[in-house]
């Protein structure tokens, strides 16, 4: 089976240890396409590599990966549809900032609850389902907020813009359990969901969230050198 990894947007191939979208090249096993959608078909099942004078067609999968090591293993990443962009060509996984904001504060967050996603093209948003507690309170809800905002930047680089925290049972799913991260925006779009607290921040906000982050951590770098330096004498 000829596996590929390709550009999503130019339908270049990559090269090995470069992330894209999964072609699987077509044969009699594979279903011909869309019932009464030709063009669907042709785009999803008939995909020919740019700037290769191949008649071999591939089917895209949808799903992002990446090839690598001597016996080129296939690493599966994520869903295209789920990648947000930033500025500078930066890209992210939506389940990687997912898990750094559950991480922010796993007593009050539900695991599995929670959905990010790009707002207007240049923002990223993370909504996010508290467990059911007696202590709720705007200022934990607050706090619980901007732990989000600095984790996730702290873990992977990202600024969010917004974060919102809403009722459990409020984050959208699929019969099979999936986080539907379009309904999810969508409903927060439209004023659907119930949000116990909304907060936004700006890029300013997390430059100085940078600076305050890495001057403690040479304070913590520096104090633990005295800690060493002391057990040796």
């Amino acid at each position: 089976m000829n596996i590929v990894i390709v550009n999503e947007e130019t339908n270049e191939l990559l090269e090995d240890g470069v992330e894209g979208e999964i072609w699987i090249a077509s044969s009699a096993s594979n279903a011909l396409g869309y019932l009464s959608h030709p063009f669907l078909t042709q785009e999803v099942f008939q995909s020919r590599l740019k700037g290769r004078f191949s008649h071999e067609r591939f089917i895209r999968t949808g799903d992002r990966g990446i090839i690598k090591g001597d016996e080129r293993f296939l690493y599966v990443t994520g869903r295209c549809s789920d990648i947000i962009k930033h500025g500078n060509m930066v890209e992210t996984h939506a389940h990687y900032l997912e898990t750094a904001a559950f991480e922010s504060c796993v007593r009050f967050l539900r695991g599995g609850c929670i959905a990010a996603f790009d707002v207007h093209g240049d923002t990223t948003a993370i909504v996010a389902e508290m467990q059911k507690s007696g202590e709720e309170n705007e200022g934990m809800f607050r706090g619980i907020c901007e732990g989000i905002r600095g984790f996730v930047m702290k873990e992977e680089g990202i600024h969010v813009g917004v974060v919102a925290l809403v009722k459990s049972g409020s984050i959208p799913k699929t019969t099979s359990g999936k986080i539907q991260r379009w309904l999810a925006k969508e409903r927060l779009l439209s004023g659907k969901t119930e949000v116990l607290m909304e907060m936004k921040f700006s890029k300013e906000e997390d430059e100085e969230f940078k600076k305050s982050f890495l001057k403690n951590l040479m304070i913590d770098k520096r104090e633990s050198k005295k800690v060493v330096l002391y057990s040796n004498l």
